[in-house]
């Protein structure tokens, strides 16, 4: 069953290449003529049907070329590059800047400055704890951002910008350093393979220890269900910020979990305690649950944004590549 497909340039034939990821766990190369290009949408899409969700990740990368737009540009004026701007020649300025045209004009002395443009460093870091298993309508919350975090790492690599990942398990966790050639995506699908949900332990104790080891500033990007202590999840995204780094959450969540639309009285196991199961009727406890639950998104985009950065939710129902376009668009990568 295909979970979805993404297109690149191979550096190697000259061609596009297709490569097909069932479920991350099966790769199979194809070639393929030149593809065609895609449309940016303004917003996330309608829910999909029920079931294995069949994103095109060509449509993905495609819509997400649009929206992105270029590379990233530092507010550095050095001598390469785009124009920026004129400025009055000052002692110690190399000659070479100086822009002879505008002194035939003016008689007097301006270099020219231009902006130094940048490569962006992401991190793109996997919750693989246990609740992340969860999928009942849908694919798994682990799937789905294990999907997203594939074309995002596509999309970023196809711009020249470094991408890393790192999967945060209390058992199993990994650490993948950003690179910057097109060849590193295979390396980053490998890792986003390995991710496997189990246990539970503190998801920001487990961002705070691989802190270190994101040496330059870049974009920080998490894809989890935030299940958790909402306390150790601010101190260790504040301290991301306080490094440098911008910080988005991606907030994935079932759309059971929102919407609790259980009927029947059921058998409800935990994902990350051993042997814990509650029997109950969901409609005694609907209306707690649904309170509870608005006022943990409340509490948790109020987290994220108070810290500068950027929270963004994604129901594991809605269509991946809507959803992402929208979200590229509004980063104005």
């Amino acid at each position: 069953m295909i979970a979805f497909r993404i297109w690149f340039w191979s550096p190697f034939t000259g061609e596009s290449v297709h490569v097909q990821l069932l479920s991350i766990s099966q790769i199979s190369f194809a070639r393929r003529g030149s593809t065609g290009s895609g449309t940016v949408f303004g917003g996330p899409g309608q829910s999909a049907s029920h079931g294995t969700d069949r994103t095109s990740g060509t449509a993905v990368a495609n819509r997400g070329r649009r929206a992105a737009g270029g590379k990233h540009r530092s507010t550095t004026k050095g001598g390469c590059s785009e124009f920026a701007q004129h400025r009055q020649y000052a002692p110690g300025d190399e000659v070479r800047q100086i822009d002879w045209l505008v002194y035939a004009r003016n008689d007097k002395y301006f270099i020219r400055q231009f902006e130094e443009e940048t490569n962006l460093h992401a991190m793109l870091a996997i919750d693989a704890s246990g609740s992340m298993k969860f999928g009942q309508s849908t694919v798994s919350k682990l799937d789905y951002a294990r999907q997203a975090a594939a074309c995002l790492a596509r999309l970023l690599l196809h711009q020249r910008d470094a991408v890393g990942a790192m999967i945060l398990n209390e058992n199993h966790s990994m650490f993948l350093p950003p690179r910057q050639n097109a060849a590193h995506l295979q390396s980053v699908l490998q890792v986003l393979q390995t991710a496997q949900p189990s246990s539970g332990g503190s998801l920001g104790l487990q961002i705070r220890s691989y802190v270190p080891r994101m040496k330059r500033r870049g974009l920080f990007v998490l894809f989890s269900d935030c299940f958790g202590d909402l306390d150790e999840l601010g101190t260790a995204l504040r301290i991301v910020r306080g490094r440098g780094h911008d910080v988005v959450l991606l907030h994935v969540l079932a759309p059971e979990e929102i919407h609790f639309n259980f009927r029947h009285w059921s058998a409800f196991q935990s994902l990350e305690i051993e042997g814990q199961k509650v029997r109950l009727d969901p409609a005694a406890v609907r209306d707690e649950y649904l309170t509870r639950m608005k006022a943990f998104l409340t509490d948790l985009q109020a987290l994220v944004i108070g810290l500068g950065g950027q929270y963004v939710r994604l129901t594991t129902s809605q269509d991946l590549a809507e959803t992402l376009g929208w979200f590229l668009r509004s980063r104005a990568f």
